[in-house]
């Protein structure tokens, strides 16, 4: 049983090391919805990889079921972190690049989660104009930031979703995320985690 125990620690550790060295390595691109990634990792497939070999584990080492929920609560835990410190430095590049505003601001200073994703997940020009698809690459200069907007494993309606408002974070998991637009602070919505 001891044997087994060291297994499954040792596989946690190589899960998480898995899913760290993918958003390490993550080379994001503007794909315009057509799938097409140029390189390294996205973040879902950092996911997978972690619950895949998770999954596997439980299957060859026989652990009690409680310790692999912990160690996949763990595992998920780790990967919402990893992936809320990736989003917040984005955001604070794209805000260095774009005249300090928030990704997703429209015209008037309103939130648009739609053009928050384009933003973020799209090349742009300095005014924060998308690049059409067939665009010219040296007029939008900067971004993309993201592969795409990674998932709240916490939050089960709408994981890929940002609300936005001046107020602190909610925490009631309507979202995956939620933006501050007041602090310019980028968090998790799910009761768990909304103070990370």
């Amino acid at each position: 049983m001891k044997a087994r125990a060291g297994i499954w620690a040792g596989g946690a550790l190589i899960c998480g090391l898995v899913g760290l060295l993918a958003v390490i390595v993550a080379l994001p691109s503007c794909s315009h919805g057509r799938g097409q990634a140029e390189g390294g990792f996205i973040v879902e497939e950092a996911n997978a990889a972690r619950l895949i070999t998770a999954e596997e584990l439980d299957q060859t080492s026989g652990a009690p079921d409680s310790r692999l929920t912990e160690a996949m609560n763990d595992a998920r835990n780790s990967a919402l972190l990893c992936d809320l410190q990736t989003v917040r430095n984005q955001i604070e590049l794209y805000k260095v690049q774009h005249m300090n505003r928030l990704p997703g601001a429209d015209t008037k200073g309103n939130f648009d989660q739609a053009l928050f994703v384009k933003q973020m997940t799209c090349r742009t020009n300095a005014r924060g104009e998308v690049m059409p698809i067939d665009g010219d690459s040296t007029i939008y200069p900067y971004g993309p930031y993201l592969m795409q907007l990674p998932d709240n494993p916490f939050a089960g309606r709408n994981p890929q979703g940002v609300a936005s408002g001046k107020e602190p974070v909610p925490g009631d998991g309507s979202t995956g995320w939620y933006l501050n637009t007041r602090i310019s602070r980028f968090s998790p919505n799910d009761p768990a985690h909304k103070d990370q």
